[in-house]
């Protein structure tokens, strides 16, 4: 990767190591294929004691945030032979470094800008290997045998695969989805589970809406991708429906009484 500068990479020699607990790579370019790396790293004994079984698979790809006018190399440890351990970190004593200016290479500028940081994404851990005989438990309370001492049994483990499938255009609920097991062996066990059915509505319901008032509505659609259609032209409607049960109100007797009716007549004498 570079900080921008744009004489970055000006000879296009640039190359570095990589060791790991005392071995080192052959010089890899700083623009390598991913087959290139793969085989560097593969041939790490103590990564890989096992040269018919490759353990390091690498992906590579432009990022112009995390490495500019560079590339982004994920390393996946995914063999028999490293998967059960712990790669160590860089910075830990033997563990996988970057030399950008071993004297067998074409020393990167660091003046220049042109530089390699190793970040791990997840650590590995070290477990006994899982053989027809033993089953490496990792101590905490949810693999532990609970139940009564038994000998014999039989050991297993699953070794398919699990798809979700998202539909991101379909409208209301797919049809179930059937499975062709022709080509699979009698003993493979299979099964679709409908995690969320799909929904097209034709209505929605606005709660809390005051009685007599008019309001004013327009829809628009969104997918999961943030995607959003156009608005709807503007409606209108005017909320109406039984009167809700009246609140604190009491009743109780009354006396009766008549109602009288006064009514008085006067007049008054003045001479003139």
């Amino acid at each position: 990767m570079d900080d921008g500068n744009e004489s970055i990479w000006g000879s296009g020699m640039s190359s570095y190591k990589l060791s790991f607990n005392g071995e080192y790579t052959g010089c890899i370019a700083y623009d390598a294929s991913e087959e290139d790396l793969e085989y560097e790293v593969n041939a790490i004994s103590s990564i890989c004691p096992l040269s018919s079984d490759p353990c390091v698979t690498v992906s590579r790809r432009e990022d112009a945030v995390l490495a500019p006018n560079g590339f982004v190399y994920t390393l996946y440890f995914d063999s028999a032979s490293a998967a059960n351990r712990d790669v160590y970190d860089s910075g830990i004593e033997g563990g996988l470094e970057a030399h950008t200016s071993h004297s067998d290479c074409v020393a990167f500028d660091s003046a220049g800008g042109e530089q390699i940081s190793i970040t791990t994404l997840r650590q590995g851990s070290s477990s006994q290997h899982f053989t027809s005989n033993q089953l490496p438990f990792g101590g905490s309370p949810v693999d532990r045998w609970i139940g009564e001492s038994q000998s014999n049994l039989p050991i297993y483990r699953i070794t398919g695969m699990y798809w979700l499938i998202q539909f991101g255009q379909s409208l209301g609920s797919v049809t179930e989805m059937s499975i062709d097991s022709s080509s699979l062996p009698s003993s493979a066990q299979f099964s679709i589970v409908n995690v969320h059915d799909g929904v097209n509505p034709g209505h929605v319901t606005v709660p809390q809406l005051m009685t007599g008032i008019p309001y004013y509505f327009r829809v628009y659609a969104r997918n999961n991708n943030l995607a959003i259609s156009s608005r709807s032209d503007i409606v209108t409607a005017v909320p109406s429906d039984k009167p809700e049960v009246m609140r604190k109100v009491s009743s109780g007797y009354a006396l009766h009484q008549d109602e009288v009716q006064k009514v008085v007549l006067a007049a008054s004498h003045q001479n003139e």
